[in-house]
């Protein structure tokens, strides 16, 4: 398990080109845009530089009272996106088994509901017969 510095990150902006992301006083990281800021992109860097040390520090803040071991196990395995991702596989498979289930269950039905059908349409007839010889032997035809 690696440590981690505990605490809450903070943003400092020393200057147009870097930014440096903070916990309790001690610099974790220093975004800086300086080796590729020209004219035509130094504006949009900025804001990139700005939002990417926000996300940062939100993400860090986020895991805030959280474990290390916790926090080593997402980290190392892309944590929450695995977990995510595995559940919609789940979903998925689960969705493909209750498809093919219907399909099972409807060749299933089919299966059986001709038999049944040709039994009860074989009684009806059988009955209609029954009925007409007894009303033949009675007389009553």
């Amino acid at each position: 398990m690696s440590e981690h510095k505990n605490g809450r990150m903070t943003i400092t902006e020393h200057s147009w080109s870097d930014t440096g992301l903070y916990v309790d006083g001690n610099k974790i990281a220093l975004i800086s845009i300086e080796s590729e800021a020209t004219e035509e992109n130094q504006e949009q860097l900025e804001q990139v530089a700005s939002a990417n040390a926000r996300r940062l520090a939100a993400a860090w803040n986020a895991f805030d009272g959280v474990s290390p071991p916790l926090v080593d196990c997402i980290a190392d395995n892309g944590g929450v996106l695995l977990m995510l991702s595995e559940a919609s596989r789940q979903e998925r498979e689960l969705n493909s088994c209750r498809n093919l289930l219907r399909e099972v269950v409807a060749s299933y039905e089919s299966q059986i509901m001709l038999p049944i059908d040709r039994y009860e349409a074989e009684e009806k007839d059988r009955a209609s017969r029954i009925t007409s010889y007894l009303k033949e032997f009675d007389g009553t035809k």
